[in-house]
């Protein structure tokens, strides 16, 4: 494995490590915001807010990593009725239109950032941040998907995924 392989995959595998973090922060508030509840205390009237963003953000943070692993859903019918052969240029072309749109929508994502930053535009719920905070995972998450799917279309990557029927 190259070191730039070896880069990437510390970086998939720490922004997984984060965005489990998060999901893990947001199942204890919500447990919290339940038990308090149940006993009359109302200690995390914010936590509606910050589960929906945790959630945003773990989705935008878990995607390459998940991609990466082969654990996302996969429809690919028409790749078993096809010949081998033929099936693995599918695949491969398939792969290579997947990191063009990925690489379009991680270029829209940094012009919409630096947009939100520009504008000075903020995140108002039960708390207050700017929004571009909150926007800084989303070209993250396709650039690292780009680069995902450009591995596997170049047959550096091995698609390991199988079917869960």
């Amino acid at each position: 494995m190259t070191p730039l392989l070896r880069l990437h995959d510390a970086i998939l595998k720490g922004a997984a490590v984060i965005g489990a973090l998060i999901l893990a922060l947001s199942v204890a508030v919500t447990a919290g915001a339940v038990l308090g509840r149940m006993v009359g205390w109302r200690v995390f009237a914010w936590h509606v807010d910050a589960v929906e963003l945790g959630l945003v953000l773990s989705t935008f943070l878990l995607a390459p990593w998940v991609l990466a692993k082969g654990a996302h859903v996969r429809v690919d019918i028409v790749l078993h009725l096809l010949p081998a052969r033929i099936s693995g240029i599918v695949e491969r072309l398939a792969w290579g239109w997947g990191a063009l749109l990925c690489g379009f929508l991680g270029w829209l994502a940094v012009d919409e950032l630096l947009s939100a930053a520009q504008r000075g535009t903020l995140f108002i719920r039960a708390f207050v941040i700017p929004e571009w905070w909150i926007l800084t995972v989303v070209p993250y998450c396709f650039v690292a998907l780009c680069i995902e799917l450009m591995l596997r279309a170049a047959g550096a990557r091995r698609g390991d995924e199988r079917a869960a029927i």
